[in-house]
């Protein structure tokens, strides 16, 4: 379905800011993605999309950044599909086939799937048989140079046993993605979980809410195939 003008400028909205971390204008959006509309017009697109709740302006004299209910209607509703780079499908590959063990295996991939993501992967079975990796490209993320952030998600970290029958309830045969309030491991975060191909596990990537979904999205589904083939 072809996008309307006002979704259109959503759609660059999120993308520039997940790519910079900074509020974004419709100067920006104007030179950058070169919009077949005045900067007045975009301005006025940008006041109703914060009319409707799916953008905000944090300062006065910034530009505006997605809500949750925006990144929410951009997965949802926007995002064009993406296919993840042969390169990088061949190093999940690659991880899978290098362990000797299943447990193995599944660290290995873990491993470079938060690489490539640049955020943090959790490997769930049970209480006594959980694993991550990545903690410190999560808290590498412009978002925790907010200290009560860290501590927050660092708390849900050590408690971790604590949520996994919420990541369980979510833990389907398709790849979920868990914005804000409705992500059991912190509202200001994101999560894209899926059953690990043995059906007994769950893998979830964690990342701030401003991550980049499409990529994402694709690298825990190659995961999720390199691990049933």
């Amino acid at each position: 379905m072809q996008k309307t003008r006002q979704e259109t400028i959503l759609s660059y909205m999120v993308e520039a800011y997940i790519k910079n971390a900074e509020p974004v204008g419709s100067k920006r959006l104007c030179d950058d993605y070169g919009l077949d509309c005045s900067s007045a017009t975009v301005r006025a697109e940008l006041l109703d999309l914060e009319k409707k709740g799916l953008l905000i302006q944090p300062h006065t004299s910034a530009g505006r950044i997605p809500t949750e209910k925006g990144y929410r209607y951009f997965v949802e509703r926007l995002m064009d599909e993406q296919a993840l780079p042969d390169k990088e499908a061949t190093l999940l590959q690659e991880a899978w086939g290098v362990a000797q063990t299943f447990e193995e295996r599944l660290k290995s991939l873990a491993k470079i799937v938060a690489e490539l993501a640049y955020n943090t992967v959790i490997i769930a079975y049970s209480p006594k048989n959980v694993y991550y990796t990545g903690i410190k490209n999560l808290f590498s993320q412009p978002e925790f140079a907010e200290f009560a952030l860290v501590t927050s998600i660092s708390t849900v970290l050590d408690e971790l046993d604590e949520h996994l029958d919420d990541l369980f309830a979510f833990g389907g045969d398709k790849i979920e993605v868990l914005i804000g309030k409705d992500n059991p491991l912190g509202n200001r975060c994101s999560a894209i979980t899926t059953r690990i191909a043995d059906g007994g596990g769950v893998m979830t990537l964690l990342g701030p809410m401003r991550m980049d979904y499409g990529r994402n999205i694709c690298l825990v589904e190659q995961a999720k195939y390199t691990m049933s083939h």
